[in-house]
């Protein structure tokens, strides 16, 4: 054989385009010139030569033309009932492949459809809050820079009066109170704002104007509470009284705005006007922090505005001695507020950081989820489909010795697949139902399926699947329909063989499964290391109830003292977690130390639970100069004799009569702080805490049934203590709820697509584990043999998923969002290789033991 030949890629192109009465006589003359020419002159222009010499026959009446005797339609038809009889054949490798890929697309719809829920928020406000920005304050405090949602008062008024291109702005607080209507009372909360805030966003008017709204005797309710208040159609006019401590307002409704969607930032009730509770202008010497929006003209930008404001930071700065410094004012737009703060709008208020968004964490923790089960469902479906493809070598053959082309063969098994897929794409709405009504419980959010109907989500659940059943089918496709009949039907050729492709696509989920495993395993350990956790007082024993008007604290701390199982009852100013900055400095020392300060009664940390380490606790009236600071403080302040010490409060001096044991103030998400604790008296209650012997919601009953017993015309609003970290327990749940459901869903598919893969290679293997039997090989052995190659893949997965899963809880979870948690140990790690090791084994070990029991003359003898 002549060692010249001409370019393949060339000589596949004629064969391709001839017509084949002609390929055999013309290709043997362009084969002969090629050899002639390659003799007489270099490769290199013989290639060229024989180039033009295959495009010159590219003519028409040379071109291989399409058969019409063929129905194109009827063998499409005739294609998808083989798929639809292979599927029927081989159930466990369909229901294997369906039910991944199904579950994966439809933990992606959900996905998406919370992704879309958040996007989506304040969609209705889109329009009319194009150009309005809240303004944010860049903080300077000890423990660095922090960005609050938050604004003096005193920048309103420069906003409106001093600052050019603002169209509007609206302030905004919120506070607790009592509404009485019809001689009932509610207990609301209550949102100040200029009524400019209605017509700065999109709240339509079920009844009244906005010319009403400039009246600072009106007030605009909401649609439910309209109707709560009032059980009628049009309420315009009627009166309510607000209750706000011990001051009574009288107010008349002069608008009732529509129900507003769920997903919505700015959700209020009951909405009073500003000016009625605060002073118009105030001076930068004002501590109130409160929320601002501003609307801009069409020529101003947001950078001019932010330009002008940073020239008033040395006014707050300067006029009083702030708990922080103001390094910068700006303007952040609405649009972006959804996942850069919380979504209820009181904790914007109250004055949360923005650099800790549980939001917009949840809404990439689910989509990553998503997308690694996606991940696990991909290189399941596409392993399976090369073994699967392998067991159907001699079909192929027989295919092809019949007449079958190459091009339909490759169209068939790529119909199976993408068959198979659309089936997922059926099944993938059906599990999307019923993982909504978890996701929905889980989250306290309203996803409806019925948004997963939209083009861009329908072209993602259809395409992704499409596209994964071409890419996954093409190259078994393209691989066995290139091998020759004969060789295939010696049983010659295989493609059973796992290649560097195969075993990375087994690893890779492995490694998805040992991340999910991990996680789950360190995130449930860590959710009962913190419920065990100790806050340093009771937080979990005590019940609280506000008060409406410190007059009512005598009578119910009396009539609570006398309950039986109710061991103690305290009043206070403030309550744990409800603390505000204060800056203390000693008589020696010029720097000002940030603490928070609890106002407290007599007998409060007893109650509580705050453990005295030394001197004494409050006597009353005497110690109204008298102070308890915590351990922290003490050690902050540098040594820990501080009795008898006198510290200087907000220019105030205060005696340290006692220290007390540190407590977790913020929860789980902050260290403990320095704290003191001052005394109040019983006109300045605003809670009162009670600690009982037994069953908490007996005591919290018994608080109830007093209250109303002594106030029958006014709402009961009490709480459990462990209430004010409720959010933080329940995000935490949700994460560790997350992970265990990962970790569960791609175990199961990497069990299931290793059993598909394990099944097929068992079955490509029979006779030679027959004839292993026959020379004495043992059940054990064989089952050896066949699995140690995948003991490898797991260990290397089980390496590379448990340093990927330290470094995201360490670095991101622990590390940002948790200031207490467990400490990573090895029995964590080896918890998850036993399950990575013992789950696989199980699945698969039946179907290997099977195969090695089987009589080996049975075995030998099928064909």
């Amino acid at each position: 054989m002549s060692k010249n030949q001409p370019p393949k890629l060339l000589l596949a192109f004629f064969r391709w385009f001839c017509h084949p009465d002609f390929v055999e006589d013309i290709e043997g003359d362009l084969l002969e010139r090629y050899e002639m020419n390659a003799l007489a002159m270099n490769p290199g222009k013989a290639n060229w030569k024989f180039f033009f010499e295959v495009m010159k026959l590219f003519r028409f009446e040379l071109l291989r033309m399409p058969s019409l005797e063929i129905n194109v339609f009827d063998s499409f038809q005739n294609d998808v009932k083989i798929a639809a009889r292979n599927l029927k054949k081989h159930k466990t490798y369909v229901v294997i492949n369906m039910m991944g890929m199904g579950f994966a697309l439809a933990c992606c719809l959900v996905s998406f459809l919370n992704l879309d829920y958040k996007l989506r928020f304040d969609e209705h406000h889109k329009v009319e809050a194009a150009d309005v920005y809240r303004v944010n304050t860049e903080r300077v405090t000890p423990q660095g820079r922090e960005n609050w949602g938050l604004a003096p008062e005193a920048l309103a008024d420069v906003l409106i009066n001093e600052v050019p291109g603002i169209d509007k702005v609206a302030r905004l607080n919120v506070g607790a109170g009592i509404v009485k209507s019809n001689g009932k009372s509610f207990s609301e909360k209550i949102h100040f704002a200029d009524m400019s805030l209605i017509e700065m966003f999109n709240f339509p008017l079920v009844f009244g104007s906005t010319n009403a709204l400039h009246d600072k005797n009106v007030i605009v309710l909401s649609e439910q509470t309209a109707k709560k208040y009032f059980n009628e159609s049009d309420p315009i006019g009627k009166e309510v009284e607000v209750f706000l401590g011990d001051q009574k307002f009288l107010f008349t409704i002069g608008a009732i705005t529509q129900k507003v969607p769920e997903n919505t930032s700015l959700l209020f009730d009951v909405l009073v006007p500003f000016t009625q509770f605060h002073e118009q202008f105030v001076d930068w010497s004002s501590s109130n922090q409160i929320t601002v929006f501003a609307q801009l003209d069409e020529k101003t930008t947001p950078a001019q505005v932010d330009k002008t404001l940073t020239g008033y930071t040395k006014h707050f700065n300067e006029a009083a001695d702030h708990q922080f410094e103001a390094r910068q004012f700006y303007l952040q737009p609405f649009s972006e507020l959804t996942l850069t703060s919380d979504i209820d709008l009181p904790n914007w208020v109250r004055g949360r950081m923005l650099n800790r968004n549980a939001v917009g964490f949840l809404v990439g923790i689910t989509s990553i989820l998503s997308l690694l089960i996606l991940i696990t469902a991909s290189f399941n479906f596409t392993n399976t489909a090369i073994a699967f493809s392998g067991n159907r070598l001699k079909e192929i053959g027989v295919r092809k010795v019949i007449g079958g082309t190459r091009s339909q063969l490759i169209g068939q098994l790529l119909i199976e697949n993408v068959l198979l897929c659309l089936l997922s794409v059926a099944l993938a709405f059906v599990i999307a139902h019923y993982l909504i009504q978890g996701y929905n419980g889980l989250f306290e959010q309203s996803l409806d399926l019925r948004y997963a109907l939209k083009p861009r989500v329908l072209i993602f659940i259809i395409g992704f699947p499409l596209l994964m059943g071409l890419l996954s089918g093409i190259y078994p496709a393209i691989k066995i329909s290139k091998y020759q009949p004969v060789q295939v039907l010696k049983g010659k050729m295989s493609i059973m063989k796992m290649g560097w492709f195969t075993k990375s696509l087994l690893v890779g989920q492995f490694i998805v499964a040992c991340f999910a495993i991990v996680g789950a395993i360190v995130l449930t350990q860590n959710a009962k290391y913190q419920e065990e956790l100790d806050f340093g007082y009771g937080l979990h024993e005590i019940q609280v109830t506000s008060l409406n008007d410190p007059d009512q604290q005598n009578e119910l701390i009396e009539v609570l003292s006398k309950v039986p199982g109710i061991n103690e009852v305290a009043g206070s100013n403030q309550i744990i977690g409800q603390s505000f900055e204060v800056t203390v400095k000693t008589e020696v020392e010029d720097y000002g130390l940030p603490v928070r300060q609890l106002g407290v009664g007599i007998n409060y940390l007893q109650t509580i639970g705050i453990e005295l380490v030394h001197g004494r606790g409050f006597k009353g009236d005497s110690d109204r100069k008298s102070i308890i600071i915590n351990q922290k403080m003490a050690s902050e302040l540098g040594h820990n004799d501080l009795l008898g010490e006198s510290l200087i409060i907000q220019d105030s001096v205060y005696t340290v009569i006692g220290i007390v044991k540190n407590h977790k103030e913020f929860g789980l998400t902050g260290e403990e702080p320095a704290c003191i604790f001052s005394y109040v008296g019983p006109e300045q209650y605003g809670y009162v805490s009670v600690e009982g012997a037994g069953n908490s919601s007996e005591t919290f009953s018994s608080m109830e049934q007093i209250w109303y017993q002594l106030n029958p015309n006014q709402p009961f609003n009490g709480f459990a203590q462990s209430m004010l970290i409720y959010k933080q327990l329940h995000i935490n749940s949700i994460i560790r709820n997350l992970c265990l459901f990962l970790a569960v869903a791609t175990m199961i598919m990497s069990a299931a697509g290793f059993f598909s893969i394990v099944s097929l290679s068992v079955q490509k293997r029979t006779k030679e584990v027959g004839i292993r039997k026959v020379f004495g090989a043992t059940i054990s052995h064989m089952v050896r043999l066949i699995l140690k190659d995948f003991v490898v893949y797991i260990f290397v997965a089980f390496v590379v998923g448990s340093l990927l899963a330290t470094l995201l809880i360490e670095g991101v979870l622990f590390g940002q969002f948790y200031a207490y948690h467990m400490q990573l140990g090895l029995a964590s790690f080896l918890m998850a290789l036993s399950i990575m090791i013992l789950i696989p084994g199980l699945t698969v070990g039946f179907k290997v033991f099977r195969a090695a029991s089987a009589n080996p003359v049975n075995t030998l003898r099928d064909e």
